[in-house]
């Protein structure tokens, strides 16, 4: 994937298809590996935006620190950030205020934050008191299979 982005192979071919697809933009979000975003440039950046009008959204994944520039994610659009519970719980032992910072941060830039890998209900209750957006993790239901994916799904499959 990342070669593929510095790249730009196969980015053309996505974003053809989706802009034909807007029906699939409010079931869609796009991550990328925080150590990614930075290499979105050029044409990429350029269709980033341009689906970004069209209501598609992006996530910064494998978000390793608490420090975030949070003007380069609103530059690339990014309107989610994904950060591991033990990531931000570790931070915590050590300084609560710059996890409470980078919140701030987030929110002033109407990113959302998303903790993901919430195990336990001890977890849960520890991130509490930090104001997150979303959570995700076996503590809320293991992943499964769509059973009913939106027929725009079977439209791009065809094509």
């Amino acid at each position: 994937m990342r070669e593929g982005l510095r790249q730009g192979r196969g980015w053309i071919c996505i974003y053809s298809r989706l802009s034909a697809c807007p029906d699939l933009a409010p079931s869609l979000v796009f991550e990328f590996a925080q150590d990614e975003v930075d290499l979105l440039r050029g044409d990429i950046a350029t269709d980033m935006k341009r689906l970004s009008r069209a209501g598609y959204r992006f996530s910064s994944d494998q978000v390793s620190s608490v420090r975030i520039d949070a003007a380069v994610l609103m530059a690339r659009n990014v309107q989610f950030v994904k950060i591991d519970a033990m990531v931000i719980l570790e931070q915590a032992k050590q300084d609560a205020e710059i996890f409470r910072a980078l919140k701030r941060t987030l929110d002033e830039a109407g990113i959302n934050l998303i903790v993901k890998k919430i195990e336990t209900e001890q977890m849960l209750v520890e991130l509490a008191d930090y104001r997150i957006d979303f959570g995700q993790g076996y503590l809320f239901c293991e992943p499964h299979i769509s059973q009913n994916p939106p027929d725009v799904f079977q439209e791009i499959k065809a094509s």
